[in-house]
């Protein structure tokens, strides 16, 4: 099942039942002025509101379940202010890093990850040792190239490993800022179903095509 939905995450949630998906694995916009070059002011003074917003969807995760949500380590200062909860880190390490003049390269992105509620665990379907890190490739030419109308694809190893590790097979997973769909690509590569959302038309339509190819190329094999 591949359910994408175009509109704000906040109204679109409201359809699906509480309770009734096995993660929520997203990654919101960082309040650091970045330019999406959409309509989007991506402003640090009404961050702490997208993160309240976002753990609204802990309500459509099944006892059990997980919340996965990618942070800069700008912000790490705020992490335990913001996700009152019992997270933990994983570290989204990067193979290669473009051109940076600061002192220390950052090549690390990170996913707080936390449980919610009592449930079954991780490791009763893994059938890998996990980790709490991966190590991306992230050289330009591992980029799927439908992916370059966004500005910040992640990585489509990296967003596997945390499907993977947090959403059992033929589970659902809901990510409410799809972006370019990387996710989705995810789910469909690993028999993951996957609702996802996503408030820009442009992006909307480069996830509809990556996930579309995703599953053309899975029938053909």
């Amino acid at each position: 099942m591949i359910d994408l939905r175009l509109g704000d995450c906040l109204e679109l949630m409201r359809d699906i039942p509480d309770g009734s998906v096995d993660a929520v694995i997203t990654d919101p916009p960082y309040g650091v002025g970045f330019d999406y070059g959409t309509e989007y002011v991506d402003s640090e003074r009404k961050y702490k509101n997208v993160i309240d917003n976002l753990l609204h969807s802990e309500s459509l995760v099944k006892p059990g379940g997980f919340m996965v949500v990618y942070q800069p380590a700008k912000h790490a200062r705020y992490w335990a202010e913001w996700f009152p909860r019992e997270w933990k880190p994983i570290a989204l390490l990067r193979n290669f890093v473009a051109g940076w003049r600061g002192d220390i390269v950052p090549a690390t992105d990170y996913a707080l990850w936390w449980k919610v509620g009592k449930g079954t665990k991780a490791r009763d379907w893994q059938d890998f040792f996990a980790r709490d890190w991966f190590l991306c490739n992230t050289a330009p030419a591992n980029r799927d190239p439908l992916s370059r109308g966004h500005p910040c694809p992640r990585p489509l190893d990296g967003v596997s490993y945390l499907v993977k590790c947090f959403c059992p097979p033929n589970g659902i997973v809901v990510d409410l800022f799809m972006g370019s769909g990387t996710t989705g690509v995810a789910c469909v590569k690993l028999n993951r179903n996957f609702i996802g959302m996503e408030i820009d038309p442009t992006y909307f339509e480069i996830a509809q095509r990556r996930i579309a190819e995703a599953q053309a190329q899975g029938a053909l094999l």
